[in-house]
């Protein structure tokens, strides 16, 4: 597959739609609560920090991209199945207000970045290396999350209300 701007314009059409997707939600007094806690970082710094993530896996995309390894399609797959897992996560948490089931989805979304970082590496170090800050980031959000769902009560119960 040829890198070329045609492509990039389209991942970047995609992951848009998958951020304000997953932005769009009413998290109103629940998450300003969540986001008031003093233990918890500014409304801004989750704002930066997804805008960098977005922008990352564009560029990882497109890198890989112009890769003529085998299996390009497979893993570009792979890379469009974590986007459908941002949105399955964010969707549970901002909308339905569910830490517990959050924090799970979540849990299954971070390992499978690590899947696509897998399959990005074998195809492309470049494109790999450009996926390490996200893989960072979303560690970072899942210890949010667990902190989140600890103060809100936590245990096993909590995820099957």
């Amino acid at each position: 597959m040829q890198r070329s701007f045609s492509i990039l314009v389209g991942l970047a059409v995609l992951v848009l739609l998958v951020a304000y997707l997953s932005a769009s939600h009413p998290g109103g007094e629940w998450l300003a609560g969540i986001l008031n806690a003093p233990w918890s970082p500014p409304g801004w710094f989750f704002v930066l920090g997804w805008s960098l993530f977005f922008t990352l896996q564009v560029v990882a995309a497109w890198l890989l991209c112009g890769s003529s390894q085998p299996r390009l399609y497979t893993t570009l797959i792979l890379w469009a199945g974590q986007l459908v897992l941002h949105l399955a996560w964010s969707r549970v948490f901002f909308d339905l207000h569910r830490t517990g089931w959050a924090l799970a989805v979540f849990t299954i979304y971070l390992l499978f970045s690590g899947v696509v970082f897998r399959a990005f590496r074998m195809r492309s170090r470049t494109a790999s290396t450009v996926l390490l800050p996200c893989l960072a980031w979303l560690a970072l959000v899942w210890m949010w999350l667990l902190a989140v769902w600890r103060i809100s009560g936590g245990g096993l119960a909590t995820i099957f209300q």
